[in-house]
């Protein structure tokens, strides 16, 4: 029997069962607890690399991630995206222990033809959140800074895709479970 309150989980088992001669000691009982956190905040920078001085500006997502390269074959027309998300992790009490993380992605089509980029998708740690930067698209702003960070982290998992499409990508992050333990007081990561 299972009772969840807030964020205690009872488990009740029968005394017939433990008593029972068949039972095999030692047992360990070790649920797996799936949560479905919500999404805070996600958004893609956009640095375009054309022109003087190079700008830095921030969307707000719908529901598609945008990554790589995008515009003309001129450097004046190409921008470049990376895309960035938040988890509002509040749900989860500050002093849980984080054994595993996995990221399933789904990626369709890209805009541009399929056989022009091999597509690089990486999942990096970010210092802090799209919160802390101050929507300023000047290099030096608030979106710059949002850029570099995006980037400047540990490196958590990659994936070239080489041209695929409608496809799923499962990332298993367990090598994110510090930083997501630590991340957990401030209720994003």
């Amino acid at each position: 029997d299972l009772t969840l309150t807030g964020t205690n989980l009872k488990m009740s088992f029968p005394r017939s069962w433990l008593k029972n001669e068949s039972t095999v000691y030692h047992i360990i009982i070790a649920p797996t607890i799936t949560l479905n956190v919500s999404i805070a905040k996600d958004l893609h920078v956009k640095k375009f690399d054309g022109g003087f001085p190079i700008t830095y500006t921030r969307e707000d997502l719908a529901s598609d991630f945008k990554v790589g390269y995008f515009g003309g074959r001129s450097l004046a027309d190409r921008f470049t995206i990376r895309s960035i998300l938040d988890w509002n992790i509040g749900s989860i009490p500050d002093n849980a222990q984080i054994i595993d993380l996995n990221l399933t992605l789904y990626q369709i089509a890209p805009q541009e033809r399929l056989d022009r980029f091999n597509w690089n998708v990486s999942i990096y740690h970010m210092d802090g959140n799209t919160s802390d930067y101050p929507d300023v698209s000047t290099a030096g702003g608030g979106n710059n800074h949002l850029w570099l960070d995006a980037k400047n982290g540990s490196m958590y998992a990659t994936l070239l895709t080489q041209g695929l499409t409608n496809v799923t990508h499962s990332f298993n992050l367990s090598n994110a479970t510090t930083d997501f333990a630590t991340a957990l007081s401030k209720d994003a990561f």
